[in-house]
């Protein structure tokens, strides 16, 4: 896989990590504080209007006052309300512990229990304020609504208590409308990111990396000549040391060759010097591992090219018992081979020994070793 195909799934999956941890924390965030928003709101409607309520409470403790109703439609004329419950508790009346307003009206004048048995308690929001004596709210089931309840107080003692179901419709709506926004807002941030990115990758990563891949495709193997493409930063770093091993490589590869060649040279020499001491009439050839003439004492004249001269250039294909004697000599090295060929026409006594095999640097050689058989003298009577 790619750098760039790696760069773009692992930014991909990057931003996109970001974008869902950070919309939780957006969502969570909006939601705490539209809710707040919402509940404080409810109570404070209630809070406007408390002097008035409570001075129903104490002049007509028995029955609602038309200021109180007034209230009561008021409140409910705020869509997010769904319903109020206006309790009486103010211990100086006999209606304590009475519903004083519900918008069923055959509520009215009830105790606490027939609203309970009829609509049901959802929450502990009610119990929860009358014993803090403050505003409470608390989530109703399914996550539709909160229901509030703001008590009623004069000084310390609290004589009524309103209760309200508060919608979150128009949160829910607010909340859908930011987490698209959000979406469009991290996708565009995402993308507006990542373009200067991948383009500052381009520049100075992938089209250097490619620069220099054309420039070692374009290397000989027989010079070794490198022409680097002059990046800068770390990539120039890697061109200058891919430089400087050519430049090490090529230098051992000379020194190489010389040595070989001063070798060769020193071991033609050596094979020259044993063989001053042969007879005249006697021939020998040298081959190494590939079967290819280091040096010999016969007279061969070498075609025009640098090609080495081959053992098969000297000694015929139909020369069979001599190939068969330098065949046995290749299967059981350094034991001296021995037997009767003909080799320039003349018949010899050959000797054919493998030597260094595995043993040497320069490899394995093969010397191939002709008497000429003397004639018989024949005396006629």
């Amino acid at each position: 896989m790619k750098l760039s195909i790696k760069w773009i799934i692992w930014f991909g999956f990057t931003g996109f990590y970001v974008m869902f941890l950070g919309g939780i924390f957006a969502h969570n965030l909006f939601k705490w504080t539209f809710d707040k928003k919402l509940y404080e709101d409810a109570a404070s409607r209630v809070r406007i209007y408390h002097p008035t309520l409570v001075s129903g409470l104490q002049k007509n403790p028995g029955a609602i006052t038309f200021a109180e109703s007034d209230v009561m439609m008021s409140i409910l004329e705020d869509p997010r309300i769904n319903q109020i419950l206006y309790l009486n508790l103010n211990k100086a009346s006999d209606q304590y512990g009475r519903i004083r307003w519900h918008k069923d009206p055959n509520l009215w004048g009830q105790a606490w229990e027939s609203y309970e048995e009829k609509y049901g308690v959802q929450t502990d929001a009610i119990r929860q304020a009358y014993q803090s004596k403050t505003s409470q709210h608390q989530l109703i089931p399914g996550g539709q609504a909160y229901e509030v309840a703001v008590p009623l107080s004069v000084g310390t003692e609290i004589i009524g208590l309103i209760a309200m179901e508060v919608s979150r419709k128009d949160v829910q709506k607010v909340l859908k409308d930011a987490r698209s926004k959000y979406l469009v807002g991290a996708l565009g941030v995402l993308l507006m990111l990542g373009i200067p990115l991948y383009f500052f990758l381009y520049q100075f990563v992938l089209q250097p990396l490619d620069m220099l891949k054309e420039s070692v495709d374009a290397v000989s193997i027989k010079t070794l000549d490198f022409h680097p493409a002059g990046a800068k930063g770390e990539i120039g770093d890697v061109e200058g040391a891919l430089a400087e091993l050519l430049e090490k490589v090529r230098a051992e590869l000379v020194a190489m060759r010389g040595r070989e060649a001063a070798r060769g040279q020193a071991e033609i020499s050596w094979w020259k010097s044993i063989f001053l001491v042969m007879a005249q009439s006697h021939h020998a050839i040298v081959v190494d591992e590939n079967n290819n003439v280091l040096y010999t004492n016969i007279q061969i004249e070498k075609a025009a090219g640098d090609s080495p001269l081959h053992l098969l250039d000297v000694v015929d294909t139909q020369q069979q018992d001599l190939l068969r004697l330098v065949g046995q000599a290749l299967e059981r090295p350094n034991e001296v081979i021995e037997g009767a060929a003909a080799f320039q026409n003349r018949p010899c006594q050959v000797r054919v020994v493998r030597l260094g095999e595995g043993e040497t640097e320069a490899g394995a050689r093969t010397l191939i070793y002709f008497e000429p058989k003397k004639e018989e003298v024949r005396f006629f009577a």
